[in-house]
């Protein structure tokens, strides 16, 4: 006698489906925000990162001279070659205010009180930067001056815009999201002692995240985004006293920036790095930028 078996296959019914979904949709609603936590702190990390990476340079600048790199300036004698190699001064016309200036250049061969490029020029050779340094190649890649959050194009030439007319001599140039704090990195020829920061190193701010305008700050424009290898420009200092969320339109004349949400990151004078919320009471974080206030950011 034959016996037939017979196998049967049951599908899933549309309920089953539907709350299959249901559940899906709940685990990724919980997932996500915590996957977007994470990815931000990794962010975070890699900008507190760089940003040690500069301060080991500033005091390596500092216990082989002795002294805090200046911001440098405008010098007559600063002059770069231009594509046509004719040697050339740097500036920038800010239509907004109606104001004219001139910017120093970096020279390799000058002395921490007579540099005329900015802080993060005379850090280069701290950097591995030598090379640049010397042969003033100010199209370098300097990925510690970049903030990975906002992955901007920080090379390129200028192009004359609604708010600057820029004399670059033609050239591409390098600039950075990291900026000194201009009451300690201060204008050439004025380098200070680490020892003039009376507050304590670990109560002043040294360097940090400059405010950023997406539709201003682009490669082609200098607006307060003047390049590394100038000196003299608020686009390598602030004082500001405000902290300005990434965005358009933002009003981010010589302000800091909090690039990452609810976190501005700062590299302190102690050599560790700090960050900061946007929602900080503005008076105490206006005296961490003062060295010798007699007052601290308590």
């Amino acid at each position: 006698m034959r016996t037939s078996l017979h196998s049967t296959h049951q599908g899933f019914t549309l309920v089953e489906i539907l709350t299959g979904l249901a559940i899906v949709s709940v685990l990724m609603s919980l997932l996500l925000p915590a996957i977007q936590s994470a990815r931000n702190a990794i962010r975070i990390s890699t900008c507190q990162s760089r940003m040690r990476q500069d301060l080991i340079a500033i005091f390596a600048h500092e216990t082989t001279f002795r002294l805090i790199p200046s911001n440098g300036g405008y010098s007559s004698t600063s002059l770069i070659k231009d594509v046509n190699n004719v040697p050339s001064e740097i500036g920038t016309d800010n239509l907004v205010t109606g104001q004219n200036f001139k910017w120093g250049i970096g020279q390799p061969t000058g002395s921490p009180a007579k540099q005329s490029g900015s802080w993060a020029f005379s850090i280069l050779p701290f950097l591995e930067q030598s090379q640049a340094y010397q042969s003033m190649r100010t199209d370098v890649s300097l990925p510690t001056l970049a903030c990975v959050e906002r992955g901007r194009t920080l090379i390129g030439k200028t192009i004359n815009d609604g708010v600057g007319t820029y004399y670059s001599a033609g050239l591409s140039w390098t600039k950075t999201d990291f900026v000194g704090n201009g009451f300690v990195i201060q204008p050439g020829p004025k380098a200070i002692r680490i020892s003039s920061i009376s507050d304590g190193l670990s109560s002043t701010l040294l360097i940090g995240e400059k405010s950023y305008d997406r539709k201003t700050q682009v490669s082609s424009s200098w607006y307060w985004d003047e390049p590394v290898f100038s000196g003299g420009s608020q686009g390598t200092v602030r004082t500001g006293r405000f902290l300005l969320a990434d965005g358009i339109d933002n009003h981010q004349e010589n302000q800091w920036g909090v690039a990452h949400g609810s976190a501005a990151v700062f590299g302190i004078c102690d050599g560790s790095t700090i960050v900061i919320s946007p929602d900080i009471d503005y008076d105490v974080f206006y005296r961490l930028l003062f060295p010798a206030d007699g007052l601290s950011g308590n």
